[in-house]
């Protein structure tokens, strides 16, 4: 009959095998091993190396920290630019609808012209040459 350190390593030695069973059924024996060969170590979070990903979060989330503690301070003045930017494109709209409405015009204008120049050549052919 085993003695307790032995009944407790056997019943150690039993969970660690069932568990990496269970991690291999579900695609992850590679980290029961690791955990295995490194015992102490626990779970290891993946390497946050200074790749781009990582640098673009990190640069990402200092920007909204920084506006979030500045937003106070800049409500204002986004306000006001937002403002003056909604009222420059109100009058630029106006400008381009003045525009083509002219261009319309002036087309109709030509239009109308050339109609009337060739019912005038249909009526008296002679006045065209």
């Amino acid at each position: 009959m085993p003695t307790n350190g032995n009944l407790e390593e056997e019943i150690s030695r039993l969970v660690r095998e069932e568990v990496r069973r269970a991690l291999a059924e579900n695609g992850a024996a590679r980290t029961a091993a690791a955990r295995e060969e490194r015992p102490g170590e626990g779970l290891r979070l993946p390497s946050l190396a200074a790749g781009p990903e990582t640098k673009a979060f990190l640069l990402g989330a200092a920007a909204a920290l920084a506006l979030a503690a500045l937003w106070p301070t800049l409500k204002p003045a986004v306000k006001s630019s937002f403002k003056g930017a909604l009222q420059g494109l109100s009058e630029l709209s106006e400008q381009v609808k003045s525009a083509l409405g002219e261009t319309k015009e002036a087309l109709a204008d030509i239009v109308a012209e050339a109609q009337f120049e060739k019912m005038k050549a249909e009526l008296d052919p002679e006045a065209g040459e």
